[in-house]
């Protein structure tokens, strides 16, 4: 009862923040396709935001949001998508099923479809699935970083019934913002109603220290061969510590990668990059743009 409650008290934040915040001055784009199926059930559904300067062959960027596996919604990052997509990236924002209804493996299952049909499809709306990258914020980011960890480990795609991952090389780069890693260690955080949202995606019973945790917790999954990361966080995020242990593992294994966290005078507490007006977001962005400028073929 406690995850439905919480889960009421964080959409009705969130579509106040869709209806007046997050998706204003946005920059023009070619189109936006929305609500693509991607699979049989209804919330299997996604949007394509294409540049401006019609052409073939963008670098693409599947988008994944956050709201701790029991909120949120694609149309909360639009104008995120939008100012990836005026930058030449050809935008993939996607849904996925939620807690506490759709409990752990479907989050994984429905990532793992939609960026399959991303892979099979893109190219009909001028993508190149060659140049494919993966993003997303919070819970987006902890869904993001599994995959392309699973990726490399196709025994978790087999122990949480995957049969539709893409080839193995096909990522290019991550872009994570304030995500989760450790779905044990991240109980130490002090971060708002983690408990809730935990059990509310995990379930009740779960033991923390048992093998679904250690099969959902991406830091414990890294190997050498992992994309590309851009990780971004702030010292007011109390999730920060998530962010500097995931660093750590990165550079342990030699793993190339862009770290962006800012310090306290900074306003970048958990969520800032839908806050446009908050310049630690505009830098983000600005950042994390240049991130996937180096890492793709696109010639500015």
């Amino acid at each position: 009862m406690e995850g439905w409650i919480l889960k009421y008290i964080l959409n009705l934040a969130d579509g106040f923040g869709r209806l007046f915040v997050y998706n204003n001055n946005s920059p023009e784009v070619g189109e936006v396709i929305e609500d693509i199926s991607y699979g049989d059930h209804p919330k299997q559904k996604l949007d394509i935001i294409i540049p401006e300067k019609k052409r073939t062959e963008y670098p693409v960027l599947v988008f994944i949001h956050g709201g701790g596996w029991i909120s949120g919604d694609k149309s909360s990052h639009r104008r995120i998508a939008k100012v990836f997509a005026s930058k030449g990236y050809l935008v993939v924002n996607i849904n996925y099923r939620l807690a506490p209804k759709y409990k752990f493996p479907v989050q994984f299952q429905d990532v793992s479809k939609a960026i399959k049909y991303v892979y099979k499809n893109i190219s009909n709306y001028g993508g190149d699935y060659k140049q494919l990258f993966l993003g997303g914020d919070s819970a987006g980011a902890y869904l993001a970083s599994w995959y392309a960890a699973a990726l490399k480990k196709q025994k978790l795609f087999q122990k949480t019934n995957i049969k539709n991952s893409i080839p193995v090389d096909f990522i290019r780069g991550l872009l994570l913002f304030y995500g989760l890693y450790d779905l044990d260690k991240s109980r130490d955080t002090n971060f708002f109603k983690l408990e809730t949202m935990l059990k509310s995606f995990l379930g009740k019973a779960v033991e923390y220290d048992s093998e679904k945790v250690k099969l959902g917790s991406p830091i414990r999954h890294l190997t050498k061969d992992y994309p590309p990361v851009f990780i971004c966080s702030g010292e007011k995020d109390n999730l920060h510590q998530e962010s500097i242990r995931f660093v750590k593992k990165l550079s342990k294994l030699n793993i190339d990668y862009k770290k962006l966290f800012f310090n306290k005078e900074y306003k970048c507490q958990h969520g800032f990059l839908n806050l446009y007006f908050y310049k630690s977001a505009q830098i983000a962005m600005k950042n994390s743009i240049k991130f996937l400028d180096t890492f793709s073929k696109k010639q500015i």
